[in-house]
């Protein structure tokens, strides 16, 4: 289910216009990563964002190294909690309330595995 490039690219650029140096939430498959989003790049292929994991209570960050999250327009989706993209599959959590939700779960969790449960059920 693609969407057409022009709009996925206004909505995106829309809701990316703030994102930098805010925390997020990097999920891909089992990696569910508290992270600090340190740019944002959109160009004509698509949108790529440069991360640095990070740890917080509860869950520890899969390792210290930035990451790179990209994904071209004919790919790329976003809702008003995460920007997602269909081929990479990554997910970007990145609404404020959800953020806050995502930490706070993962405090309360007693182990690592729940906290990555109780983080990616916020997407659902």
């Amino acid at each position: 289910m693609s969407q057409d490039p022009s709009t996925t690219k206004k909505t995106v650029a829309a809701r990316v216009a703030n994102l930098e140096g805010r925390d997020a939430f990097h999920i891909e498959r089992a990696i569910v990563q508290c992270v600090l989003v340190r740019s944002v790049q959109l160009d004509d292929w698509g949108l790529m964002l440069v991360c640095q994991p990070c740890d917080i209570p509860g869950l520890p960050a899969k390792d210290s190294t930035e990451l790179t999250l990209a994904g071209a327009w004919e790919t790329l989706s976003t809702t008003a909690e995460s920007f997602f993209s269909y081929f990479s599959s990554w997910t970007l959590m990145s609404s404020p309330w959800h953020v806050q939700q995502g930490k706070e779960r993962a405090m309360q969790s007693p182990t690592p595995e729940e906290a990555r449960a109780a983080v990616r059920s916020l997407t659902t």
